[in-house]
């Protein structure tokens, strides 16, 4: 391969492009439910599971963003029930292009790690500026992190009276 071929890859490789130069930051969460590393703009920040009866499920789960409260309906909430093992993860960006997503915040709900970073499970993700949930994701991963399924989940997980619930919240009715 001629060198003038290589450089520009050897560029590419050692400096990275600018894609792969974002990274979300890790938001730690408190023991009193509050979000850590959150620009003011955005807060407070908090994430509160309440423990509901016997069955372990969430009752109540609610995200606090821009000052705004969002309790999540119960189809939900009880995806904050984690198997043995796992830990909810909360991550988010609002130093990116602005103009293809808001500033957002992801909390990751594995069922399954395979290593860190790589889980079968859901994401939720919400809107920073004012606390809308944007999307519901599923993903199925195998062993050696291919992907079988990823997929919105909202629709299959929850009722089309809480769709459209969740939908009027959005909409601020």
């Amino acid at each position: 391969m001629p060198v003038g071929t290589l450089l520009p890859l050897a560029i590419i490789l050692l400096v990275g492009s600018p894609a792969a130069a974002h990274r979300d930051h890790l938001l730690p969460l408190s023991p009193d439910g509050r979000l850590e590393n959150v620009p003011a703009d955005y807060g407070p920040a908090s994430i509160h599971v309440r423990p509901g009866g016997k069955s372990g499920a969430p009752s109540d789960v609610s995200v606090q963003l821009s000052g705004r409260e969002v309790r999540l309906p119960r189809c939900l909430a009880r995806l904050f029930q984690l198997p043995a093992g796992e830990a909810m993860h909360v991550h988010g960006s609002w130093y990116h292009d602005l103009t293809t997503l808001p500033p957002y915040l992801v909390i990751d709900l594995p069922e399954r790690t395979v290593e860190p970073g790589w889980f079968s499970g859901y994401t939720l993700m919400f809107d920073m500026q004012n606390g809308d949930l944007l999307q519901v994701h599923q993903q199925i991963l195998s062993d050696d992190h291919t992907v079988l399924q990823s997929k919105d989940a909202l629709d299959g997980l929850c009722t089309p009276s809480e769709v459209a619930a969740i939908s009027r919240r959005r909409a601020g009715r």
